[in-house]
């Protein structure tokens, strides 16, 4: 789907996959109508490569909350050991999840859960169990 207001174009798929050129690699994004996304791809490509640099020779493992489709989470991937995310969106989830397989990615875990109870959950000790209503992707 896209268009202007008041007009509206249909197509047979509810998404696009997009492919970005993200520190010297081939990026595959599915961008899902109504999820939230980077609109402007050149900035895209720009923020993720900027982030690409600063954590060039990071150690340890990444955690990113409101992860959306993974487009941080996966450029990143490369720079850490383990790649935790949380999104509270399915469409979003399954758009991460799909893009984690596309781009063969093997360190990034998806969690369905909301930012706020992955981090009370870290925050008591406790272990981190989706709230009623949310599963692990």
């Amino acid at each position: 789907m896209g268009g202007r207001p008041k007009t509206k174009i249909e197509l047979d798929q509810d998404y696009i996959d997009e492919r970005l050129p993200v520190g010297g690699r081939e990026m595959i994004y599915r961008q899902v109508e109504n999820s939230f996304t980077q609109p402007n791809a050149a900035m895209n490509i720009q923020m993720l490569e900027w982030a690409l640099d600063v954590t060039k020779g990071a150690t340890g493992d990444l955690l990113e909350l409101y992860c959306g489709n993974g487009n941080f989470s996966l450029a990143l991937a490369r720079n850490f050991d383990r790649v935790l995310a949380t999104e509270i969106a399915k469409p979003s989830v399954a758009a991460a999840q799909y893009n984690i397989a596309a781009n063969h990615i093997d360190n990034v875990q998806i969690i369905r859960m909301a930012a706020e109870e992955f981090t009370q959950a870290m925050n008591g000790g406790a272990a981190v169990q989706p709230a009623a209503g949310y599963r692990s992707a």
